[in-house]
């Protein structure tokens, strides 16, 4: 089974799915629950990344900034790609292509709309391919409309051969501030 999670100014929305999966990497992030829809999503295609740009209305209405800002100046919209793949010790900036990508690789698109003094997320999406399938726990933001936010997701990979099961937990995070300058981290949980 595929994982899709997608995370929008609502909530978190999407599945995770099970399934055997390596080892990579995640921390526990705060807030937001999961729903839980019938059926297992189509995967998302990954995004590309961006340099910012003008930011428009229904971009600032979709990331939950309030109506009293929605026509406000100066807002930009920016797009980044978080990424891990198979053998990396830690999670990187940028799409996941490439052999050990193929293999293994998971990533966190997010699209966040800033003004010098706030940041919004508008998009937030965690997904992987290769061979293995992260069992996605958690994929989402926090302090969304404050200085800096973060947002990303926890996974856990699992290797097993018969009754012999080896299962590790991982998170990544980008963290956005209201400048629209970004940060990663990531690691075993």
């Amino acid at each position: 089974m595929r994982t899709t999670r997608v995370a929008t100014k609502t909530g978190l929305v999407g599945l995770a799915s099970a399934a055997a999966a390596l080892s990579l990497g995640v921390t526990p992030a705060g807030a937001a629950t999961a729903n839980a829809p019938a059926g297992d999503p189509a995967p998302v295609l990954q995004v590309q990344q961006q340099a910012p740009v003008k930011a428009g209305v229904a971009d600032l209405r979709a990331a939950g900034v309030p109506e009293k800002d929605v026509h406000a100046a100066g807002y930009k919209k920016k797009t980044v790609k978080l990424r891990w793949c198979w053998g990396e010790k830690k999670p990187k900036l940028g799409k996941a292509s490439g052999t050990r990508c193929a293999f293994l690789g998971v990533w966190v698109d997010y699209t966040f709309v800033y003004n010098g003094k706030r940041v919004y997320q508008h998009r937030v999406a965690c997904d992987d391919k290769g061979i293995y399938n992260p069992l996605w726990s958690w994929c989402g933001y926090t302090r969304n409309g404050k200085s800096w936010m973060s947002a990303g997701g926890n996974f856990k990979t699992r290797l097993g051969i018969g009754p012999v099961n080896a299962s590790v937990a991982y998170w990544m995070r980008m963290y956005a501030t209201n400048k629209g300058r970004v940060t990663t981290s990531g690691g075993k949980a």
